[in-house]
């Protein structure tokens, strides 16, 4: 097809986003943290990357990820914008975004869930899991493994670029999904945007490093 014929679209997205890592550290490494405390502690990040780096000697929060690890915005906080060539086609919040197809079902049908290739699902078989979960949060001390799970406050704004060989169509249209629940122990972090699809085709955003502060890790 020659040049003059393909079109380009653009999709932005932008919005609240996060690092998120899920690890495993023993029961002596989590009493050390119930223990830590370090008042000359400068650390822009957090005191738990400071416990990483001094205790545990790692280069950081994010090197405890064995179980997930992915960098996104957060759905509920994303704002797209989507133009062809010159021409704005949309811009406004995600649920705003899903308004714009003929049938409810479409933009499920068009995007992917690759919270499987993000992370690990480690709930034990043939658990009751609330009440499993339950007695874990109540006997961590105990446990031979403690799970942690950190967020940092981000706010991203990435794009991407598709070339277009056809008349475009917003029904074609899907999003690239990292659903929190679906991971680890199953607890509900959010559900994040790590790209979008046209045609079934997925583009990926690229996204900078985690350089915001982190979030209180929480343990299971």
């Amino acid at each position: 097809m020659s040049e003059s014929n393909i079109k380009i679209l653009r999709v932005k997205c932008e919005g609240a986003a996060s690092e998120f890592c899920q690890g495993f550290i023993s029961q002596e490494n989590y009493k050390a943290w119930l223990d830590f405390n370090n008042p000359y502690s400068f650390s822009m990040i957090s005191p738990w990357d400071d416990f990483c780096r001094e205790e545990l000697s790692l280069d950081g929060y994010c090197e405890i990820n064995n179980v997930s690890h992915f960098t996104a915005i957060n759905l509920d906080h994303c704002n797209l914008e989507i133009q062809l060539e010159d021409r704005l086609l949309f811009k406004g919040s995600y649920d705003s975004f899903r308004g714009l197809f003929d049938e409810e079902e479409t933009l499920e049908s068009n995007s992917v869930n690759e919270s499987k290739d993000y992370g690990s699902w480690v709930f034990p078989k043939n658990a009751e899991y609330p009440e499993w979960l339950r007695e874990r949060a109540n006997n961590l001390v105990n446990q031979e493994q403690v799970m942690v799970t950190i967020q940092t406050d981000e706010y991203f704004s990435v794009e991407e670029e598709i070339r277009l060989e056809e008349e475009f169509d917003f029904n074609k249209l899907g999003i690239i999904r990292l659903c929190t629940d679906e991971i680890g122990f199953g607890v509900d972090f959010g559900d994040f945007i790590n790209g979008i699809t046209y045609n079934k085709t997925p583009f990926y955003f690229e996204f900078p490093g985690g350089v915001g502060s982190c979030n209180k890790p929480k343990f299971q």
